[in-house]
């Protein structure tokens, strides 16, 4: 048997194999030509004229390439109206085709000054006519040779489309092109020029102009590096957004016709890839491409060039120097051999997926609080489910062309599996659909977003998204940190997000199961060979084990990032055998119907429990509830009273204390035989944990050990010296569950005691319900023992008894009380909060005191009826109104209030207020900093050009110590100007530029928060301070920090489209609302550039004071230079600049205004000279908003 792996200049087939196992072996498959894969040659337009386009030639066809990407240049081919110049793309054309290789003309530019406005031999757009009759001549010239024709490169693309890009232009194009080359040779093929698939507007745009039906193929260019191919979802991403659109517009055959990674700098990449990760792209690339039913993938390019080193092959001594392989080529090269004829590629299943939520308990899912959000709905539905009775139903309904998107909270959130790296969700719609994305938490309140693809209309489609590596910057939601997803995590909202395309469409989607995938990240793609065969690429890009079932046995691999391709008969899609008295997951026989009550099915049940025992899984979690006096005298207070561990293979393990063999009171034995499974059962639950494999495996072997160990004992003593929770000795039925699964490194138990209870396994927040069934037949409801009132809300929480007791979160310390007993506060400061009673036996009121604005959610479970059920009441609060809610046992007189005062109180304002500045500085650097920009202002130096000031006239406040989690003593040193605030974070450092930082305080102002820490936060209502021209009430129009909140990151992290060269129009209510007024455009503010990290456009008027030199005072004299570093002074642009009507000294006025993170710039006409463009006054507005000035 043959078996290798892609090494630095090696790529074939990897084998390895248990004994049994029948594999075939691997030899190449597919012949020259018949390969769905190509790349770009470019040998007319870049060597065809050399003598060496044999050699070129002659490696193309050594690669295996079924497709050759070649130039057909107008300016070359017809430099005059009536010249046509043939021989070199006959020369090239003919040598391709000697070796059986496929041919794909792009009819481009440079187009040729006769046939253009403008300089000759440019990307100027073509005239329609002109060009047809070109095409019309090409496609005459090579009927018989070249059959398929892509019209233009990259239309979408300012670089070969001149000026600027026009869809309405380029569709007028394809409709006259078509109809000539089709003339020419009714068999040709018309692809659209390649366009990059973020660019749905522009594909929307040639549908609107009529153009959908003037080409045949869909042309697109993938590109996603600098990632990799799975960071960049180059399959399930963008690409499926395109898939979605036409399916929409008409669905079309979708080529890549370039797509590749550079081994050097190029302009996406600063540093490129190194050689062996180009190839391992390579070949990940293309599979994952293909899997997403892309029809040929044409990799950019053959030779590195002066265009980056995308080749294949190095650029060596000359242009037509071959010889100089990369180990592209050869993975390319087996790719072609192995799988480059085969049928239509599907990505296969690998890992332990799980479903953590299945929609079947809909629960409470919270709307964001952005202002689009009332044209989102979320509510269960039944019409549509993939599996179950029940799917989310997602309703949109976007009014405008503007960027609009809902966002959906889950309360409590979703908790992700440990080691999960891939999440997925089913998503169902028969329109075209936005784009779906999850906001995932970390336990430290860093919250990313993962993009998991766009639903096309028919039927059911699984989008998911790995969550391995770093994501971009505008992808972090909230409290910054590393960029990457640390478990534990949950999953805290869904979006649905109409970024990329500014079409108003609308209409519901449904979602059911969210999965997770767990386990080291690994993929598989497959290819069937027409007959029992196929063959698999597969690799794991961290490393992964992974297990493949054969025809005859088990096929083992160790894969890493480098693909490997096993060519082998599967194992039958028949299901695999099932235990003794199992007809099938999910199956019955006919007399044993599905009861869609609750979800499973009535085979293999005992007289109480309908309950299909093929549906378990391993590490499951069993309750029940029994209806006999020793029941009750056994539940410590718990409704449940009786727990097992599910091992699989139809065994559980269970500490029981009634035996005939007290040897051993942890037992494993068949689940039918077990205590678990008896008559006189009320209600049963079934509940997974959200956690890996490898806990689950830990957590069973270790009931095994216990089981196996003859000193373990069972005992349920009411006082000490009873089962502690440390005890490895004593056992009871929930502490055998509990400590299976503590010991493997999770925590079940919410509240913490001396006994773990069966109530404990089913409120734990790591492990979701999976079947749950009451008795319809019971007819009495004994008194309640148990009562769960959870509150969520987005603000700090403290609950008080009335004894005074406290338990939650103190904003004034920071710290985390909890004095009540048996109420325990969950949470951190920088995340969704809960606190949760678990016993109000004793407590009369509970007084809930707020720390921000924002709806309560409080939500009370009752856990001792025949139906588990909860109650929930949304409480919304305003300042000077107490609201009192009564939330009764509806089967008991007992009821708790719970009495919510003003949630919009402010804690109390600090004793040190800054002092008002005497005009000193609190520490020398603060004064070089300010002397460096405005020094020169402020002594009217000689040869100053006007400015505005960029600090102030001088310092607002004296210095003084703010509390600082990281810094020296808690605190930090900093002091107020008119424009912003200087900090010094830690007094010991070296004195260098970084030694002195100025605040994020505009972010803190709309997100409503104070920072106190690297991480640490204290909650305040958003700013509502006038962000331009006179405070106060006296300015009743002008947008306040709190109206940013609509449009500015990280409040709404969407990014902006790029529209350099368009005027600012947009204007900004108090309210939060966009409207535009074209009359804006006379003052001709017109975008220069775009902030890439967080996607924001900047006006002319801005970049251009950014870069204005100066006079500086630096080093005791004045000099010319950059008068700031506007990255080190603004920060990051978080929102796009709009106009406002503001009130200056009592007049109001146009004023432009953009925030960013640290600073807001305006721009007033009719200001004089040098002060059109100015400053906020941030660090006026910041110090009234956290003092209260």
């Amino acid at each position: 048997m043959r078996y290798f792996r892609m090494f630095t200049l090696l790529v074939v087939l990897l084998v390895a194999v248990l004994p049994n196992a029948k594999i075939i072996h691997a030899v190449p498959i597919t012949a020259p030509g018949d390969s769905a894969f190509g790349v770009g040659s470019n040998l007319a337009s870049r060597y065809g004229g050399l003598p060496s386009l044999d050699s070129a030639v002659n490696a193309l066809a050594d690669s295996g390439t079924g497709w050759a990407r070649e130039d057909f240049q107008w300016q070359v081919i017809q430099p005059a109206p009536n010249q046509f110049s043939w021989d070199v793309i006959d020369r090239v054309v003919d040598a391709l085709r000697t070796k059986g290789i496929n041919i794909l003309g792009v009819l481009s530019g440079p187009t040729p000054g006769w046939a253009a406005t403008g300089t000759n031999n440019t990307f100027a757009a073509p005239d329609p006519q002109r060009f047809a009759a070109f095409a019309q001549a090409v496609a005459d010239h090579f009927k018989g040779r070249v059959r398929y024709w892509q019209i233009w490169n990259e239309p979408e693309n300012a670089l070969y489309w001149q000026p600027s890009p026009d869809a309405g232009a380029y569709a007028t194009l394809l409709k006259t092109v078509y109809p000539a080359i089709k003339s020419a040779n009714p068999d040709a093929q018309i692809l659209l020029g390649g366009v990059v698939p973020t660019h749905l507007d522009y594909l929307r745009g040639i549908y609107l102009n009529d153009a959908w039906s003037s080409f045949d193929i869909l042309g697109l260019h993938p590109y996603v590096d600098p990632k990799s191919p799975e960071q960049g979802q180059i399959g399930t991403g963008d690409v499926s957004a395109v898939k979605a659109l036409a399916g929409d517009l008409g669905q079309k055959p979708i080529w890549a016709t370039e797509l590749g990674w550079a081994t050097g700098p190029v302009g996406r990449d600063s540093t490129g890839v190194d050689e062996q990760s180009q190839a391992n792209y390579l070949v990940r690339g293309m599979a994952l491409l293909r899997a997403a039913g892309v029809d040929k993938v044409i990799w950019y390019s053959f030779k590195d060039d002066s265009n980056g080193p995308y080749g294949l092959v190095r650029a060596g001594s000359d242009p037509g120097d071959y010889s100089q392989r990369k180990p592209a080529f050869d993975a390319f090269r087996a790719l072609n051999q192995q799988v480059g004829a085969l049928g239509s590629a599907s990505l296969q299943p690998l890992g332990d997926a799980r479903v953590i939520f299945d929609f079947e308990r809909f629960g409470v899912w919270s709307p964001g609080t952005h202002p689009e959000q009332k044209k989102g709905t979320f509510t269960p539905s039944m019409a549509q489910h993939h599996s179950g009775q029940a799917s989310g139903k997602l309703g949109f309904a976007p009014t405008s062309a503007s960027n609009e998107f809902v966002v959906f909270s889950p309360q409590p959130a979703i908790a992700i599996p440990d080691g999960t790296s891939q999440l997925g969700i089913w998503v169902y719609t028969d329109h075209y659909a936005h784009e779906l994305k999850v906001w995932l938490t970390e336990a430290t309140g860093e919250t990313l977003q993962f993009r998991m693809g766009f639903p096309g209309k028919g039927g059911w489609q699984y989008l998911s998204s790995s969550l391995a590596g770093q994501v971009e910057g505008y992808n972090v939601v909230a409290n910054k940190q590393n960029q990457r997803l640390d478990f534990p995590a949950k999953l805290t909202a869904i979006v649905l997000d109409d970024y990329t395309d500014t079409t108003v469409v609308g209409g519901d989607i449904y979602l059911d199961d969210i999965t997770a995938v767990v386990g080291s990240e690994a993929y598989a793609v497959r290819f069937p060979s027409g007959d029992s065969n196929v063959t698999d690429i597969l690799w794991a890009p961290q490393g992964a084990h992974v297990v493949i079932p054969a025809a005859s046995g088990q096929i083992q691999l160790d894969l890493g990032p480098s693909p490997i391709f096993q060519r082998y008969t599967p194992a039958s899609s028949a299901p695999p055998e099932m235990p003794v008295g199992c007809v099938g997951p999910g199956q019955c026989p006919s007399s044993n119907p599905t009861d869609p009550s609750i979800g499973m099915t009535k085979c293999g049940r005992s007289p109480t429990i309908n309950l299909d025992t093929c549906n378990l899984q391993p590490g499951d979690i069993l309750l029940e509830k029994g209806d006999t006096i020793e029941d009750d005298l056994i539940s410590i207070g718990s409704y449940f009273n009786h727990t097992a561990l599910y091992l699989g293979n139809q065994e559980v393990a269970e500490a029981i204390g009634v035996t005939q063999n007290r040897v051993n009171d942890v037992l494993v034995r068949p689940i039918k035989q077990s205590a678990w499974w008896r008559e006189g059962i009320q209600d049963w639950v079934v509940m997974r944990p959200n956690v890996s494999a490898e806990v689950i495996s830990s957590a069973i072997r270790y009931a095994r050990k216990k089981a196996a160990d003859p000193k373990v004992v069972y005992n349920l003593s009411i006082l000490p010296p009873g089962p502690s929770r440390e005890d490895e000795r004593l056992f009871y039925c929930s502490k055998l569950v509990w400590k299976a699964y503590a010991q493997a490194g999770v925590d079940l138990e919410v509240v913490k005691g001396f006994y773990v209870i069966p109530d404990d396994l089913y409120t734990t927040d790591r492990a979701s319900v999976q079947y749950q069934v009451v008795n319809p037949a019971l007819d009495t409801v004994r008194p309640p023992r148990r009562t769960r009132i959870t509150i969520h809300s987005p603000a700090h929480l403290m609950l008080i008894d009335a004894q005074g007791r406290r338990t939650g979160f103190d904003p004034a310390t920071g710290a985390t009380l909890n004095e009540i007993p048996n109420i325990r506060y969950s949470g951190t400061s920088v995340a969704i909060e809960t606190i949760t009673a678990t016993d109000l036996q004793g407590v009369s009121q509970l007084f809930v005191s707020g720390f921000a604005s924002g709806d309560y959610h409080i939500e009370v479970v009752y856990l001792d009826k025949a139906s588990p059920r909860s109650q929930t009441i949304v409480a919304s609060t305003t300042p000077g109104r107490v609201d009192q809610f009564t939330l009764p046992d509806p089967d008991d007189p007992k009821t708790t209030n719970i009495i919510v005062p003003p949630a919009d109180l402010l804690p109390p304002a600090p004793a040190d207020i800054p002092a008002i500045s005497n005009g000193s500085f609190a520490d020398q650097g603060f004064q070089s900093v300010w002397e460096r920009t405005d020094k020169p202002i402020a002594d009217g130096a000689r040869g100053l050009t006007p400015r505005s000031w960029i600090w102030g006239p001088q310092p607002l406040t004296n210095g003084t110590s703010e509390p600082y989690a990281e810094g020296s003593g808690g605190v930090r040193l900093v002091q107020y100007f008119d424009k912003s605030r200087m900090e010094i974070n830690d007094p010991s450092a070296p004195r260098n530029q970084w030694f002195v930082t100025n605040g994020l305080l505009v972010v803190e102002m709309i997100e409503g928060r104070i920072q106190v820490g690297n991480s640490t936060f204290q909650d305040r209502a958003p700013a509502d301070e006038p962000v331009a021209g006179d405070p106060g009430e006296g300015n009743p129009n002008a947008p306040t920090y709190r109206s940013f909140r609509s449009v500015a990151y990280p409040i709404t992290p969407q990014r902006a489209s790029k529209r350099t060269g368009e005027a600012v129009t947009d204007v900004l209510a108090r309210d939060g609302s966009i409207s535009r007024n074209p009359d804006l455009a006379r003052y001709n503010i017109i975008l220069d550039a775009y902030e890439d990290q967080l996607g924001h456009n900047i006006p002319k008027v801005f970049t251009t004071f950014f870069a204005q030199q100066g006079l500086v005072y630096e080093g005791g004299r004045y000099l010319r230079r950059p008068v700031f570093d506007w990255l080190f002074v603004m920060g990051l642009p978080i929102s796009e600049p709009y106009w406002a009507h503001v009130k200056i000294g009592g007049i109001e006025k146009d004023v432009l205004m953009q925030a960013f993170q640290r600073r807001v710039l305006t721009y007033t006409p009719g200001n004089s000279a040098g002060f059109e463009v100015e400053m906020g006054n941030v660090g006026q507005h910041y110090l009234r908003w956290r003092y209260q000035h």
